[in-house]
C-alpha cells in the first residue's frame, strides 16, 4: 500500500457559527481503489464516497461510527463507506469496472435510488435515515440528505486528479464541507456554497503544493467576498485532526461469527469437502481459513 501523506482539517466561522472540514484523501483513496481493483470512472466514484465519508469524521464523538450506503439504479449500483471518529475509512465500491457501462452522468445513476446513514457506537445503532437520492450525485445526494433528514444545512464537494499511473492512480484527492451551526449567518452561507463549485475552488483544492495551513486558508480567501466587512471581522479558528487511512477492522474472530451464521452441517460438509471453509472480507479482500480445530464444537472428543 501507499505510505499515507493524508490530512483532516476541522474548523469553525465563529462569527458565522458555520463548522467546515476540509481533507485530503490522495493516499486513502489510492490504496481503497487499488485494493479493489477500480476503473477510472469507478475510482472516482469511490474516492469522492470515501472523502465524503472522511469529512464527516470529526462530526463523531469517541467510539462512534458512520456507514453510509448510496444506491443507484444505473451502473453505479451500490457503495457502501464506513468510517469511524478516527477517520478510519473503508468501502465497497459496488462495481469496480464502470467504464463501459455509462456514457454520460446521468445513464450513470440511473433515473432513481436512496441514501442511507446509520451512526453506531460499540455495535449499536444511535440512529439511522433513509432518504431519496434526490440530485442523483454522491457528494450532493449526502448533502441534500443532512440538509433535509437532519434539518442542519450541509454542503460536500470533492476535487480530484488522476495520474497515468496504473501503481499510483490518483494525483490529488480533496473534499470540502460546510455546514451550518444554531443562529448561523444563512446568507453568507449561501454565498459560500455557491462559490464551492468553481474551477477556482477545485484549483486550491488539487494543489499538491500547499500544506495543510495554507489550503485551508486559501480556500476562506476565496470563500470571503472582497465587498463585504467580512476581511475585517473575520473569526477562522482551525486545527489538524485525525489522518484519512483506508483501513479494515476485520478479524479473525469477526469473520468466524459470520461463518457461524451457517448450520453445523453445512460447515461440516465444506470442510470435508474443501479442507476449510474459507470467507473474504468485502471490505478488504482479506481471506480467512476456518478448518475443524477453529470450531469447538467439531473438535474431536
Amino acid at each position: 500500500m501507499i505510505d499515507n501523506k493524508d490530512f483532516l482539517v476541522r474548523g469553525v466561522i465563529k462569527n458565522l457559527n458555520i463548522r467546515f472540514s476540509l481533507i485530503d484523501t490522495t493516499t486513502a483513496v489510492n490504496n481503497g481503489i487499488i485494493l479493489h481493483s477500480c476503473s477510472p470512472v469507478s475510482a472516482a466514484l469511490f474516492g469522492k464516497a470515501l472523502t465524503i465519508a472522511g469529512l464527516i469524521s470529526p462530526l463523531l464523538d469517541k467510539g462512534e461510527k458512520y456507514s453510509i450506503k448510496w444506491e443507484y439504479s444505473g451502473p453505479a449500483s451500490t457503495i457502501l463507506i464506513d468510517v469511524d471518529d478516527k477517520c478510519k475509512l473503508r468501502g465497497i465500491p459496488g462495481n469496480p469496472l464502470l467504464d463501459n457501462e455509462a456514457t454520460t452522468e446521468n445513464t450513470l445513476y440511473g433515473d432513481t435510488g436512496r441514501i442511507t446513514v446509520m451512526k453506531f457506537k460499540e455495535s449499536k445503532i444511535l440512529n439511522s435515515g433513509i432518504a431519496e437520492t434526490a440530485m442523483m450525485e454522491i457528494a450532493d445526494d449526502i448533502s441534500y440528505y443532512m440538509s433535509t433528514s437532519d434539518q442542519i444545512e450541509t454542503d460536500f464537494y470533492a476535487a480530484f486528479k488522476f495520474n497515468a499511473t496504473p501503481a499510483e492512480p490518483v494525483k490529488s484527492f480533496n473534499g470540502f464541507m460546510i455546514q451550518e451551526m444554531p443562529d448561523c449567518n444563512l446568507l453568507e452561507f449561501d454565498k459560500f456554497r455557491q462559490k464551492l463549485r468553481t474551477s477556482q475552488t477545485i484549483d486550491i483544492l488539487t494543489d499538491t503544493s500547499l500544506s495543510y495551513r495554507d489550503k485551508t486558508e486559501k480556500i476562506f480567501e476565496y470563500l470571503i467576498d472582497s465587498s463585504t466587512s467580512l476581511n475585517e471581522n473575520f473569526n477562522l479558528a482551525f486545527e489538524k485532526s485525525a489522518i484519512p487511512v483506508y483501513s479494515c477492522g476485520c478479524s479473525f474472530e469477526k469473520m468466524k461469527n459470520a461463518v457461524l451464521t451457517l448450520k453445523k452441517g453445512e460447515i461440516m460438509n465444506i470442510i470435508q469437502k474443501e479442507g476449510a471453509v474459507k470467507t473474504s472480507c468485502k471490505f478488504c479482500k482479506k481471506t480467512y481459513p476456518f478448518k475443524e480445530h477453529d470450531f469447538d464444537f467439531l473438535k474431536q472428543n
